[in-house]
């Protein structure tokens, strides 16, 4: 999904918003817009032991060109969501950065409604559902 975005930055108008979550322990938002690309990674340190976290923080790094990139993402993210229903301040981005998160999913949660975005609908297929014969009988 993440690559989708690189589709809709090239058309210089459009505006787009992607995120991703692995287990709960990291997780990794882009966005493109008029105002450039945002990336935003939640739980960095967590993320570094997985492949797919330790490509998000080289991605951030690429992004900002530097390893201190948390202010400079929360200018980013305050300057790309003029383009969503409610602008997010910097402050309240970088807070969410900074701050420690039991489950990946809550700065997700509370970037999505300070931007006044829905988040998608959960699946309703979950793992046990896919594969009956796991479940303990």
């Amino acid at each position: 999904m993440i690559e989708e975005l690189d589709t809709v930055s090239n058309s210089g108008t459009l505006s787009a918003l992607a995120a991703y979550v692995e287990d709960s322990d990291f997780s990794y938002v882009e966005a493109v817009g008029p105002s450039g690309r945002v990336g935003l990674l939640f739980e960095a340190t967590r993320a570094a032991e997985y492949a797919d976290g330790a490509s998000a923080l080289e991605r951030i790094e690429e992004i900002y060109g530097t390893s201190r990139w948390r202010p400079r993402a929360a200018m980013a993210m305050q300057a790309w969501s003029t383009a969503a229903p409610r602008s997010v301040s910097q402050g309240d981005v970088l807070k969410l950065l900074r701050a420690r998160h039991l489950f990946a999913e809550a700065p997700i949660k509370k970037l999505f409604a300070y931007l006044g975005l829905a988040l998608p609908a959960p699946s309703s297929c979950t793992w046990e559902r896919r594969c009956p014969s796991t479940r303990a009988r």
